[in-house]
């Protein structure tokens, strides 16, 4: 059972689904004939699918190949569009981001010359929203953050964060990387973000496709130049397999809704009973089907032995491997490192009592 939170198994069919339609993704979508205008057919009904799941129009979707690549084009492409008009200013996120929205910010502060102000957060990633009339002024020009802590699962109340932003200065652009929800749009409606990141792999599609949000009337300079594909924001032919696994999946999510959301439910009440490491997470605000908890030894030691029995984890975010260390000394006390988990929507129940007992055992020390 794959319970990596930057991985996931294919959906029931999906492979059926890809074998089917594995010739048009070898072709351009953009030609005009008969075998890719097939192709373009699968490229425009995946872009709607998306489109549905966040309720927004198929003209504000935006493919692209990972979550990181969409933080660096949302950032990036708000301030290099305001630099084009002369206009520098400030950038205000939070001290507890990944790295695809801390790095950018750094170089385009580097680079360019924009201020950046971080928002002290606590133990689970979370602050006062009041906090932001400190930060948010006329000279604000963007504010970027991620919905979920990566590495304490607790969601952040974006709702109530973005409407204050936007209470303060209606023209600060506000971007939100999704990352950790399965429905977001349960959460904040989609239409009061200018900019929302959608990771692919997390949301059951493969490696290699995510997309970007982008809400009509704002404008990004592009990263990658030399063709009119999404909208010209991002040039060049997309990975159509990625895309039509991406559409496929959220289409699930979608029609499955009520389904899903009643076992993620009942798979986070099982694993709140039975496990009882320390939570890292806020439990009134813990994001369905995800847990963090704080551990003593290191995680790469559960990891292993979970996977001799059939439970595949990940040890953190892939991308912040180097620094877990140093956040989990700053920030969440005298833990050595963090154990996180993700649950799969529909995982049978039956499943989740044996990785129970499995990181009982492991916790208490003995040998699987």
């Amino acid at each position: 059972m794959i319970l990596d939170a930057y991985s996931s198994a294919p959906l029931p069919d999906m492979l059926d689904e890809q074998k089917q339609n594995l010739m048009y993704f070898f072709l351009n979508p953009s030609s005009s004939n008969m075998m890719s205008m097939r192709s373009k057919e699968i490229l425009v009904r995946s872009r709607r699918s998306v489109a549905q799941f966040l309720g927004c129009s198929d003209s504000e979707v935006i493919f692209t190949s990972s979550s990181t690549e969409s933080n660096n084009l949302a950032i990036k492409g708000v301030l290099f569009n305001s630099l084009l008009n002369t206009r520098k200013g400030n950038i205000v996120t939070t001290d507890w981001e990944h790295i695809s929205i801390h790095h950018p910010i750094k170089s385009m502060q580097r680079l360019f010359g924009f201020g950046v102000v971080y928002i002290k957060t606590d133990s689970r990633g979370e602050f006062d929203v009041e906090d932001l009339r400190n930060v948010i002024n006329e000279d604000t020009l963007l504010f970027t953050i991620g919905a979920v802590c990566r590495e304490t699962a607790t969601i952040r109340d974006v709702a109530s964060i973005v409407r204050k932003v936007k209470s303060i200065n209606p023209n600060v652009i506000c971007h939100v990387d999704l990352w950790g929800l399965y429905y977001p749009t349960d959460y904040i409606p989609i239409g009061e973000i200018d900019i929302a990141t959608l990771d692919g792999p997390f949301l059951l599609a493969p490696q290699g496709i995510s997309a970007l949000y982008v809400k009509k009337g704002v404008r990004l300079r592009p990263l990658i130049e030399g063709g009119i594909q999404e909208r010209g924001i991002r040039a060049g032919e997309g990975n159509l397999f990625g895309i039509f696994s991406l559409g496929y999946s959220l289409k699930f999510l979608t029609d499955n809704k009520n389904a899903i959301v009643l076992s993620l439910k009942e798979a986070d009440n099982l694993l709140t009973e039975y496990i009882h490491l320390p939570a890292l997470y806020n439990p009134n605000r813990k994001a369905l089907g995800l847990f963090s908890y704080g551990i003593k030894t290191d995680a790469e030691m559960f990891v292993s032995l979970l996977e001799k029995h059939g439970f595949l984890l990940g040890t953190s975010s892939p991308c912040m491997l180097n620094d877990v260390k140093k956040i989990t000394k700053v920030k969440i006390g005298d833990f050595q490192d963090i154990l996180f988990i993700r649950i799969p929507p529909l995982t049978p129940l039956s499943y989740l009592k044996d990785l129970a007992e499995k990181i009982k055992v492991i916790s208490e020390g003995s040998k699987l």
